[in-house]
């Protein structure tokens, strides 16, 4: 259609590390991750990925049947003190006063408390080495560093929170399903298939891959907000695509690499663009389909909140005509779409 009118853990080691590493953020109180990524959601709006830590991309994994989680990450976000003795390949783990020691490869954790008390923790899957990280069961080290760690599933997903005190129910369900769209809604796919364009070639893959880097690259500032940096990525796309329907190889209007690439797109390439260059710049996207047209536009996460945005349409009418909306107000467009599907967006930004 061519116009419309006018989305908790703790600790990791570097095995060999020396030293000792000290938390750069500030201690957070929650921390969300899903079995099988490498970023979790710290504070119920940021994603941090496990390659900020020291540039190793690790992720929260099963072994024996436990859920281990990497190290380093987790006590980063939740301001522990990692010490690493190199000679008996053992690490320390600090915060509150409480400290956990424990050795690769044995199924027991020391912990002295605040008070000095000496206590000996069975774990029953050891502190292991994966691809040159430490993994401990999260659950061991959670509790034994006082965070209340919840295993459970969300959406058929499967979820660890390491949150500072107990949950209920509806609170958990709230922050599971937010946690479920922001993790699910970020993350760079150059593989053949992807939403960026179904039918692409891995020719046109790689060169999409270069092209959103180097506009990210570009247009992305430190210190920039997530309303800044989707702002600028959405003028970026109304300034440098026009409108093409020719959905035929050599084109690919449909796709990302039609619109960033040949500059030309329809509705659907302006859509599949927005997500590439969200993704890359680590802003939650979604790509929507209308179910009640051949419509394709944006649902997009700024701040921990959700909002429409119709790149293509604002490029036609030529001003922002619908940037960072509500659900009423897209709908008020005569658009329908899968809400059950996609996160709900409840008011307009800065309501």
């Amino acid at each position: 259609m061519k116009k419309i009118a006018a989305l908790i853990l703790i600790l990791v080691v570097l095995f060999g590390a020396a030293g000792s590493f000290t938390a750069q953020a500030a201690a957070q109180s929650e921390l969300i991750m899903k079995i099988g990524l490498d970023r979790g959601l710290v504070g119920g709006t940021a994603i941090v990925k496990t390659n900020a830590i020291n540039g190793v991309t690790t992720k929260v994994q099963k072994v024996g049947g436990r859920t281990m989680v990497p190290l380093r990450f987790v006590s980063q976000t939740l301001g522990a003190v990692v010490k690493w003795d190199e000679k008996t390949k053992t690490a320390t783990v600090s915060q509150n006063g409480i400290s956990v020691s424990v050795k690769i490869g044995q199924n027991t954790m020391t912990k002295t408390d605040a008070k000095g008390k000496v206590t000996q923790i069975a774990i029953d899957v050891p502190a292991t080495l994966i691809q040159g990280s430490t993994y401990l069961p999260i659950r061991a080290i959670g509790q034994s560093l006082g965070f209340k760690v919840y295993y459970t599933k969300h959406r058929s997903q499967e979820f660890v929170v390491v949150y500072n005190t107990s949950i209920s129910t509806g609170a958990m369900t709230n922050k599971l399903e937010n946690a479920y769209f922001i993790l699910n809604g970020v993350g760079e796919d150059y593989k053949k298939g992807t939403v960026y364009g179904p039918r692409l070639t891995d020719k046109q893959l790689g060169e999409l891959k270069t092209k959103v880097s180097s506009v990210v690259s570009s247009t992305i500032k430190t210190g920039m907000g997530d309303d800044d940096k989707v702002k600028v990525l959405h003028d970026y796309l109304v300034r440098t695509v026009s409108y093409d329907d020719n959905y035929s190889a050599g084109y690919n209007a449909n796709t990302a690499w039609g619109a960033l690439i040949r500059g030309k797109a329809a509705c659907s390439g302006y859509a599949r663009g927005f997500k590439a260059l969200c993704d890359a710049a680590g802003i939650p996207c979604y790509y929507v389909h209308a179910t009640n047209s051949a419509h394709q536009w944006n649902i997009v996460c700024v701040d921990g909140n959700w909002y429409h945005i119709d790149v293509q349409c604002n490029d036609d009418s030529g001003f922002y005509a619908i940037f960072l909306v509500s659900d009423d107000d897209f709908a008020w467009w005569g658009q329908e779409w899968d809400r059950k599907s996609l996160p709900s967006c409840p008011r307009e930004y800065g309501e």
